[in-house]
């Protein structure tokens, strides 16, 4: 994000919470459920792609 205004910069933190608690609840969710196999969020690589994605915001022009 270097050189962005510093707007678009608090702008992309909303948007990064925003995705972050999202799936997150949606993760919570999908672990409690327990009347239907999720796995999507039962993976263990979910997080960590999750967190490549996260980053790609950070990093996006």
């Amino acid at each position: 994000m270097g050189d962005r205004p510093l707007r678009e910069k608090n702008q992309r933190f909303i948007f990064l919470e925003s995705a972050l608690f999202g799936v997150l609840s949606r993760r919570e969710a999908g672990l409690s459920d327990r009347s239907r196999s999720h796995p999507t969020w039962s993976s263990d690589a979910t997080l960590g792609h999750f967190s490549h994605c996260l980053a790609a915001m950070l990093e996006a022009k």
